[in-house]
């Protein structure tokens, strides 16, 4: 059973049954769909017998419900009164104060959430700002990288063994053991090669020759040794110049009776074996390895190098 309202000749038609209507949904829905609904009013319909009976509470719903069981259809029709009845504006502005009422809460909600807004605003702009003096470090960062590696002293036609840079840019590392193998300063800095390597930071001081040996024997005499033979050495030299026989010779270690005594007068072996604190000869393979530089320049190449020299003494036992 549906319900119809009439009013000066507009309708309008409930969606919900009769049944599940009362008073106060009526009243409600009224004022949003009759456009000419009056300010009071009361609400009426026609009973069986054609008398027009006043509806004003839901008992009266209840009976009308009752009567019309076999009805499809109940017709209320609306009558403009100056006393009674029901009051349009009471449910007019209760609508329009829920409706404001929505509106301060929203404004409310804005206003509590304006705060926080603008500090994720102002956090997202100082994020932004920090990546981006974050990325210019970066770029400037490798843009001085760059340079860097383009003011490099470079080794020309010399490639590292295991990064495989080419040319060596910086001081290249010369294996003097295994042939033809080289480091960058990175790749030697890993200390993964297992020789000691010769530092070079200039291209004309790279060696031409490298003689090396690695076996089984025990070290050579240490520093003191060394300046004893030496000792002897100078002092043979000198009773040779005047002509005077000494059986001390007889009594020299073999390296020493080898024919490199004749060029031990030479200033630069005598400098070079009393600064690296090695053998005569192998001060001479040193200069002919360095022939155009001094012995100070000799021992800053490799000087530091005691693997190295270590092994120039063990081949030449």
């Amino acid at each position: 059973m549906q319900l119809q309202v009439i009013c000066n000749k507009q309708s309008w038609t409930f969606k919900r049954p009769l049944s599940e209507l009362n008073i106060k949904k009526i009243l409600k829905r009224l004022p949003l769909r009759i456009d000419n609904l009056p300010n009071q009013f009361t609400l009426q319909y026609e009973d069986l017998d054609g008398d027009m009976i006043d509806v004003t509470c839901d008992s009266d719903l209840q009976t009308i419900r009752e009567c019309q069981l076999d009805n499809k259809l109940v017709t209320f029709y609306v009558r403009e009164v100056q006393d009674g009845g029901f009051k349009k504006e009471q449910q007019y502005h209760k609508r329009e104060n829920r409706k404001e009422h929505i509106k301060q809460i929203v404004n409310q909600q804005v206003m509590v959430l304006i705060p926080e807004i603008t500090k994720q605003v102002k956090l997202q702009i100082t994020t932004d700002d920090v990546q981006k003096d974050i990325e210019t470090l970066s770029i400037n960062k490798k843009n001085q990288v760059e340079v860097r590696e383009t003011n490099k002293i470079v080794h020309e036609k010399i490639m590292c063994d295991r990064c495989k840079m080419f040319p060596i840019l910086g001081i290249r590392y010369k294996c003097p053991i295994c042939q033809d193998f080289d480091f960058c300063e990175k790749c030697e800095d890993l200390g993964t090669h297992k020789h000691a390597m010769l530092k070079i930071r200039k291209p004309e001081q790279a060696p031409s020759i490298l003689v090396t040996a690695i076996d089984d024997k025990q070290d050579l005499p240490q520093e003191n040794t060394s300046r004893t033979q030496i000792d002897q050495m100078m002092e043979l030299s000198f009773q040779m110049s005047i002509g005077l026989p000494n059986s001390s010779m007889f009594d020299l270690p073999q390296q020493v009776q080898e024919p490199h005594l004749n060029e031990s007068t030479n200033p630069i072996i005598l400098e070079l074996c009393e600064l690296l604190g090695i053998r005569p000869e192998i001060a001479q393979t040193l200069i002919e390895l360095f022939p155009t530089q001094s012995a100070k320049e000799i021992m800053e190449i490799v000087g530091d190098d005691i693997e190295y020299l270590n092994s120039l003494q063990k081949s030449t036992i």
